[in-house]
């Protein structure tokens, strides 16, 4: 996962996955700045990605937009396997400002 991130920008952050993705019913990831959740994204929306061994997120600009620049983003993901779900600890980004917010 990277540990900067730049709004307005489109990155893909990923995770590992401690189970395999057959088993995983349901995904979510949350983005949290100043104790408020700024952005979630979920496998049920589309907004997630699955791979062998990975969670791919990938953000869009509008995504990124809503990130406070010069604030530490804790990003935290939640997964369901049958009647488990288990969350992920969570991880710090930073984000850096952007000097033109119009989105190409």
């Amino acid at each position: 996962m990277p540990k900067i991130i730049t709004r307005g920008t489109t990155p893909t952050i990923t995770f590992p996955l401690p189970v395999a993705p057959t088993l995983i019913r349901a995904a979510a990831v949350t983005f949290r700045q100043e104790g408020e959740n700024r952005l979630e994204k979920t496998l049920a929306e589309g907004g997630l990605i699955l791979t062998e061994n990975r969670l791919l997120i990938p953000l869009t600009q509008p995504d990124t937009l809503q990130l406070q620049a010069g604030v530490r983003c804790a990003v935290q993901v939640k997964l369901k396997t049958g009647d488990t779900v288990i969350a992920s600890a969570p991880a710090e980004l930073f984000v850096q400002p952007i000097f033109s917010e119009e989105a190409m």
